[in-house]
């Protein structure tokens, strides 16, 4: 029993479990992962956001440095992916010089990099026009030690909401720190392993400022996205939690609909209120959904590949790619799933609306008879239709397509790709 209470302790350690400790720790964790998130160019300003477009902001020399290494590499990449001249690839550079895999891994890179790149680049427009708004919730929730969301949620949702986010926060936390060491060791792990490296001293000189400049904005740009990710699953989070808290209370007010306008009145405005900040959030966030899921499964896809089917790298840097392609597929396919359906609990209040109406005997001019009418309006569907990325079309139909299409793009690589390896 000892042994397993251990074990159990040991585990709610590396999750960040925050069992039987007080608020102020969730409030340290996000404290913390704003820090770090901040140090690696994510954000400016962290948590404290507003809807005010920032007509400018201070210069950042790393930000600059980071921006022109990226552009610099993305150009390399695409050199040494489109040419098979042996002394371009001797200045270059190319860690994996002297291998037929140079092409491949060099288009690879060049892809990856620019993807994250202009996420880099997205997510700083969209903290200065103001579209991150909705992550100063999480500021004012330190300011007053989550006073205002207790008053908001139910009491097991909001111990939901404090359980999860102090998870996350520990885990992206963890994450920045070890991605510095992962993408270090799989940018420079192939150069120490080539041969030449140790007797080529023009290729090992370029090689070594070549892999510096590379090694750079990729730790940066990868733990920038990772941030992004953070950031755009906490406010999902808060969403969904305010929702699931408004179907508990609208069950409520169902209930007590005959004796309790002011529930009724609370239900009504509340859920037009996160109408609203749901329609704002999603037209400046769109298609970040979409693009995390398109970026997440080429790159896991590549390192399955890189990893498992092409026998040319490293016993090291292949088991770091096919873990990694595996552990992220799985987290994806692990956060649509669960994260699916909230067009369910949207439904519900539908239901309990209804019901409210057959309770209740509204004028015909009643304010909040109207209200209610606008709430069935938004819950039947969008004003201009389901467009892809919205947070209202992840559902567990999704999910499943997102695996069939990992596993097609998957089995792509390996029919047309190894084949043609190993005859070279």
């Amino acid at each position: 029993m000892k042994v397993l209470l251990l074990l159990k302790q040991i585990i709610y350690n590396i999750v960040g479990y925050p069992k039987d400790e007080p608020l102020q720790s969730t409030i340290e964790a996000l404290s913390v992962f704003e820090k770090r998130t901040k140090w690696f160019r994510c954000l400016h300003y962290g948590f404290v956001q507003s809807k005010q477009t920032k007509s400018r902001s201070n210069f950042d020399y790393i930000s600059w440095a980071i921006r022109l290494t990226a552009v610099i590499n993305i150009i390399r990449g695409l050199t040494l992916a489109s040419t098979n001249n042996s002394w371009y690839h001797l200045i270059l550079g190319d860690p994996l010089f002297g291998t037929n895999v140079l092409p491949y891994a060099s288009l690879f890179i060049s892809i990856w990099l620019a993807y994250i790149y202009s996420l880099f680049e997205w997510f700083r427009w969209a903290e200065r026009s103001g579209s991150l708004f909705m992550l100063y919730d999480f500021h004012q929730c330190r300011l007053d030690n989550f006073n205002s969301l207790q008053d908001e949620l139910t009491a097991s949702s909001f111990a939901t909401f404090r359980t999860l986010t102090h998870i996350i926060s520990v885990f992206f936390s963890r994450f920045l720190v070890w991605g510095v060491f992962m993408i270090t060791l799989l940018i420079n792990g192939p150069l120490l392993s080539n041969p030449l490296y140790y007797h080529n001293y023009e290729f090992t000189i370029t090689s070594s400022l070549w892999s510096i400049s590379l090694t750079f904005p990729m730790v940066y740009l990868f733990n920038c996205s990772a941030s992004i990710g953070c950031y755009f699953i906490l406010i999902s989070l808060l969403m969904l939690i305010r929702y699931k808290s408004l179907v508990k209370k609208g069950y409520i007010a169902k209930v007590t609909a005959s004796n309790l306008n002011r529930d009724v009145s609370y239900l009504v405005n509340r859920t037009i209120s996160l109408g609203n900040e749901t329609d704002a959030l999603s037209r400046s966030l769109k298609y970040l959904i979409l693009y995390y899921i398109i970026l997440a499964s080429i790159v896991c896809d590549l390192g399955i590949f890189f990893g498992i089917i092409v026998p040319n790298e490293s016993i090291l840097i292949r088991y770091i790619l096919c873990s990694m392609g595996f552990l992220v597929i799985a987290l994806l396919g692990a956060a649509l799933y669960f994260n699916g359906d909230p067009i369910q609990d949207l439904s519900k209040l539908h239901r309990y609306f209804l019901q409210i109406l057959l309770k209740r005997r509204f004028t015909n001019f009643n304010n909040e008879l109207f209200k209610i009418y606008e709430i069935f309006d938004r819950i039947i569907g969008p004003y201009n239709g389901v467009s892809a990325g919205d947070f209202s079309v992840i559902t567990k139909r999704f999910f499943l397509t997102v695996l069939m299409e990992n596993a097609s793009m998957l089995m792509l690589f390996t029919c047309n790709v190894q084949t043609y390896m190993q005859r070279k």
